[in-house]
């Protein structure tokens, strides 16, 4: 559901930990705990996306990479293309 980011990049961020809630989540990997907030916006290309909610997770459980879900993929249609590997994603009607 949540954009997924490495824990270390809440300070990075400039988020306050007291602003963020512990959660339990599931994930692919089993369940981990993580830290629940809302950051400003994200920057897709050139599109900017405004109040969107991250689950912050141990790096290590994470690989060094981060992860969009839902809070943003949610806001567009999606088009996967198999064989080029790729996600493409567009305006909501």
């Amino acid at each position: 559901d949540f954009v997924v980011l490495p824990a270390t990049m809440v300070k990075d961020l400039g988020i306050a930990p007291n602003d963020l809630t512990q959660r339990e989540m599931q994930t692919a990997n089993g369940k981990v705990t993580a830290r629940i907030g809302k950051i400003p916006a994200i920057w897709l290309g050139n599109q900017r996306i405004a109040g969107v909610e991250v689950a912050f997770i141990e790096d290590s459980k994470l690989g060094g990479a981060g992860l969009l879900g839902m809070s943003v993929l949610g806001r567009y249609t999606m088009t996967i293309d198999d064989e080029e590997n790729r996600l493409t994603l567009g305006k909501k009607q």
